[in-house]
């Protein structure tokens, strides 16, 4: 048991940002998920771990192998070619060779999420800086109740301020909820506990091994035909 670890000073300005970002990235998130295809839309988050071998050294002081750099970028080409059209290279090479940002550009649900991408790139940095400044359960305990009261304030707002209805939730729907919580907990619970073991990138890189499932389980169970 680690119990309430020693806080660095720098812990608490990192923590407010990413707060901040996470409450914009979670919002965007789920208004992504409501314009396009779970398993279109997923697949742009394995760019992350590309941005972060630009960006983590600025935020870190990390850096990795080139072999870590050939196997993170790996797993982000899977983004262009999932995103990729299709047709005939003899339209022209430049055109088919951009296909794939056009294809992302028409997609609202796309567009959203390479803005989530690019601050989860930022806050998978931060978590790290906020580990090395205190301890994964105390950190993922602060992160989880500033989130619940950001989002509950905010929820209260909507039934008593601004006079919106609520629907509430089912007795299944509840333990769905419950049920997802506590495997996205245990989750965050791993990779804050791999941050302090090895760089930010690689352990980004794994975690984004759940897109293949989850546009698989999109694919095969939700018939979510957007391949």
């Amino acid at each position: 048991v680690i119990g309430i670890p020693e806080v660095d000073q720098s812990f608490w300005k990192w923590f407010a940002l990413d707060v901040v970002l996470m409450c914009t990235a979670q919002i965007w998130y789920m208004r992504a998920l409501s314009l396009s295809p779970l398993s279109q839309t997923q697949s742009i988050l394995a760019l992350t771990p590309l941005f972060l071998i630009i960006t983590d050294p600025f935020f870190t002081g990390e850096t990795i192998s080139g072999q870590g750099m050939v196997g993170v970028s790996m797993i982000s080409l899977g983004v262009y070619f999932s995103q990729h059209p299709g047709g005939s290279i003899q339209k022209g090479f430049l055109s088919w060779l951009i296909a794939p940002f056009v294809e992302m550009y028409k997609q609202p649900g796309v567009r959203v999420k390479f803005g989530v991408a690019i601050i989860y790139t930022i806050t998978s940095s931060l978590d790290k800086l906020c580990v090395q400044a205190s301890s994964p359960p105390f950190y993922i305990a602060m992160e989880t109740l500033a989130l619940t009261l950001v989002f509950g304030t905010t929820l209260l707002w909507y039934k008593f301020i601004n006079k919106k209805e609520i629907v509430p939730l089912k007795r299944e729907q509840t333990k769905q909820l419950l049920s997802s919580g506590a495997l996205c907990m245990s989750t965050i619970l791993f990779q804050f506990f791999a941050l302090t073991l090895i760089s930010t990138p690689y352990v980004i890189a794994v975690k984004r091994f759940s897109i293949l499932l989850t546009s698989s389980w999109s694919f095969f169970v939700r018939k979510d035909n957007a391949f």
